[in-house]
């Protein structure tokens, strides 16, 4: 899995009202001209690509942060691998990876407060849609 860092700027030619190309805006000289983006590959079933996208970052230093946490997070499996997956499929496939290693009444007491409490409200919402 890779990831990368730009600086992008939305500046048009005051001319033609066409958006500059990357790097060849009058101000691009400036180092805080523009806001700093990073996407990553996520995996996806069956050969499919899907780049998330993060930003804007006021520094190179914290976008290159936030692709690796982004990243790291998708490895553990923090991070859909199914770009449209709801916070319910999420949550029950994790409960069926963390079974074998629990007491019959942990799963238990883990998926009924899922199930009665907590799904209702959150169960239909798509994990690329939370945000903190």
């Amino acid at each position: 899995m890779r990831g990368s860092v730009n600086r992008l700027c939305w500046c048009r030619d005051t001319e033609t009202k066409r958006p500059y190309r990357q790097g060849q805006c009058p101000k691009w000289a400036n180092p805080a001209h523009g806001k700093w983006y990073a996407r990553y590959s996520q995996p996806m079933e069956k050969g499919e690509r899907c780049q998330g996208r993060l930003g804007p970052f006021d520094t190179q230093r914290q976008a290159r942060a936030a692709v690796t946490a982004a990243i790291a997070r998708t490895r553990i499996g923090l991070v859909p691998h199914v770009p449209y997956q709801t916070v319910s499929e999420h949550v029950q496939g994790w409960l069926e990876l963390r079974k074998p290693g629990w007491t019959v009444s942990t799963y238990n007491d883990y998926e009924t407060v899922w199930r009665l409490f907590i799904a209702p409200a959150l169960g239909n919402i798509k994990l690329t849609d939370l945000t903190c």
